[in-house]
């Protein structure tokens, strides 16, 4: 079971975890959770902990390197405020007969591997899937680089002019409902780029518009 978190996470046991599990601190805590051994009310007991957490779609296209089928199974992502021992983490993944649970070094990797985001070779799975429990933002655990602001402005911009977009409220309706929830949350902290944008925008539809109406009339 353990095989299913592979090396490309940077998702690792301390080097001691086997002699001094007890001392094994981390914010961010992962494991591998199976639908056929979860508990029926296994997302009430994430729930019930109070931890921002999210669950990865069910990972169901999944293909060992003998190209076998994995088992199905879920990814499942624990955030604490401050560091946590091993041993509460254990009590956790014990309720849901999963699992032992892992240290993770890579959030922001480990969160995009919940779709097999940067990872064209394997299956992929639709981030709308993403199942988010007692509050988890990714945006609240990882800061952005530049590369990717860049990336989520293009983004944002290119849904603006892929639904023909001049509002503000419309914009965020409209990620909102395409479950774009990292579109989202970039657009809704960054409302004086985007706002000045759509005003900007609107204008020259209505200039354009009116010079139309003008062309027209003077025929």
């Amino acid at each position: 079971r353990l095989g299913l978190f592979p090396s490309v996470l940077k998702v690792i046991i301390m080097p001691k975890i086997k002699k001094n599990v007890n001392i094994v601190k981390s914010r961010y805590w992962a494991f591998v959770a199976y639908p056929d051994s979860l508990p029926k009310n296994w997302q009430e007991i994430l729930i019930a902990t109070g931890i921002p957490c999210c669950v990865s779609p069910l990972h169901d296209a999944d293909f060992n390197a003998d190209d076998t089928q994995k088992k199905a199974h879920y990814h499942i992502l624990l955030c604490y405020g401050n560091t946590t021992t091993y041993n509460t983490i254990k009590k956790i993944t014990d309720s849901l007969n999963a699992t032992i649970p892992q240290v993770v070094n890579n959030l922001k990797g480990y969160y995009r591997y919940l779709t097999h985001q940067d990872n064209p070779e394997k299956a992929q799975y639709d981030k709308a899937d993403i199942i988010s429990l007692n509050g988890f933002c990714v945006g609240d655990y990882v800061e952005l680089t530049k590369g990717e602001q860049l990336r989520l402005k293009r983004e944002v911009l290119e849904f603006i002019s892929k639904h023909n977009i001049y509002e503000y409220c419309d914009l965020l309706d409209f990620l909102d409902g395409a479950c774009e929830f990292e579109l989202f949350d970039f657009a809704s902290s960054h409302t004086i780029l985007f706002n000045t944008y759509l005003k900007s925008k609107r204008h020259n539809y209505i200039k354009r518009v009116k010079n139309a109406e003008y062309t027209q009339n003077a025929y």
